[in-house]
């Protein structure tokens, strides 16, 4: 498969990749925590990134994505705040759902 990336800049290029390591990153991360125990479940987008992110980067900021499973790298590329994800995550008031379930599965203007 050939890409053509002559019209993406290597300013654009460096931003896709970093879209795509967060995401990473946190993975990594939840998923360490899950084998220690320290969290219950962690439903892993794991060599998703790309599509995930790309969709979410592909779209105007004023425009809707309805995401279901392994939506990790939309929130992040739509700069979701991270304290706010993990608090939907754990149940937490300061989540979108103000603690009403420990999920993903949520909608946000944001």
């Amino acid at each position: 498969m050939n890409f053509n990336i002559e019209n993406v800049s290597r300013e654009e290029l460096i931003a896709l990749y970093r879209n795509m390591v967060l995401p990473r990153t946190i993975e990594e991360k939840m998923l360490i925590a899950l084998r220690q125990g320290k969290i219950s479940k962690w439903f892993s987008s794991w060599g998703q990134e790309a599509i995930s992110v790309g969709t979410a980067l592909a779209l105007r900021p004023e425009e809707y994505i309805l995401t279901m499973h392994r939506n990790l790298g939309v929130f992040t590329s739509r700069k979701i705040p991270l304290n706010r994800l993990f608090s939907q995550f754990q149940g937490k008031l300061n989540g979108f759902t103000q603690g009403r379930d420990r999920s993903f599965h949520f909608g946000t203007q944001e």
